[in-house]
C-alpha cells in the first residue's frame, strides 16, 4: 500500500530561455541603432540573445513551447550583429 503524498507533476507553462533569447535580442536591436554605445551593449546582447535563442529553441523542440520566441530572438540577434558589423547602427 501506497502511504504519502500523492506524486505531482510540473508543467511547465513557458520557455524561460527563448523569452530571454527574444528580450535581449529586442535590447540588442535597438541598441544597435546607437552608434558608440550600441558596440558596449548591443555586441554583448546579440551575442547572448543568440545563445539563449538556440538553447530555447533546442528546449522548445522538446517542451513544445516557445519556438516562436525563439527564432524571433535569434533573427534580432543575427539583424543586431549584422548593424554592428556594418558600422555599429544604420544612422551611423
Amino acid at each position: 500500500m501506497y502511504v504519502g503524498a500523492p506524486p505531482t507533476v510540473v508543467i511547465q507553462t513557458s520557455n524561460g530561455l527563448a523569452v530571454g533569447g527574444m528580450v535581449l535580442g529586442i535590447v540588442a536591436i535597438v541598441f544597435a541603432f546607437i552608434p558608440l554605445i550600441g558596440v558596449f551593449i548591443a555586441a554583448p546582447c546579440a551575442l547572448i540573445a543568440l545563445i539563449l535563442g538556440i538553447v530555447g529553441a533546442v528546449r522548445a523542440s522538446t517542451i513544445q513551447k516557445g519556438m516562436g520566441m525563439a527564432i524571433v530572438g535569434i533573427v534580432l540577434a543575427v539583424i543586431a550583429g549584422i548593424m554592428m558589423l556594418l558600422g555599429g547602427g544604420l544612422f551611423w
